[in-house]
C-alpha cells in the first residue's frame, strides 16, 4: 500500500470515526451536494459521490482529482483537509470559512 494511500486511509477512517460525514456519504443526499463536494465529471458523467459503503476509497479517489485538478500534492491535501476540519463538512472557522478545506 503506497503511503499515500495509506494517509487517505487513515484520514478517511479518522473522520469516520468521528461521525461526521460528507453530505455525499448519504445515499439520499440530493446530486446538488455531491456536485459541490466532488464537481461534474469531465466527461459529462454525474457527478461523483463520496459513497457510504466505499468511504475510504472515495474519499480517496476525490482528494486526488481535486488536488490533482488544483496542481497540489494529495497527501498535502488531505492533510490540509484534515488539519482545518477533520473531515467535518459542517466547520465553520472563527472566520466564517466553511466547510471541509475552510473556504470562505
Amino acid at each position: 500500500m503506497s503511503a499515500l494511500r495509506l494517509l487517505c486511509v487513515f484520514f478517511a477512517l479518522a473522520a469516520f470515526a468521528g461521525a461526521m460525514m460528507p453530505a455525499c456519504a448519504d445515499p439520499a443526499a440530493p446530486a446538488v451536494a455531491c456536485e459541490r463536494i466532488a464537481g461534474q465529471a469531465q466527461d459529462g458523467r454525474a457527478p461523483r459521490c463520496i459513497a457510504s459503503a466505499d468511504f475510504d476509497r472515495d474519499l480517496c479517489q476525490a482528494i486526488d482529482r481535486l488536488a490533482e485538478r488544483q496542481s497540489l500534492p494529495p497527501g498535502f491535501f488531505a492533510r490540509l483537509i484534515w488539519r482545518e476540519s477533520r473531515f467535518d463538512p459542517n466547520a465553520v472557522s472563527p472566520k466564517g470559512a466553511e466547510g471541509i478545506a475552510q473556504f470562505d
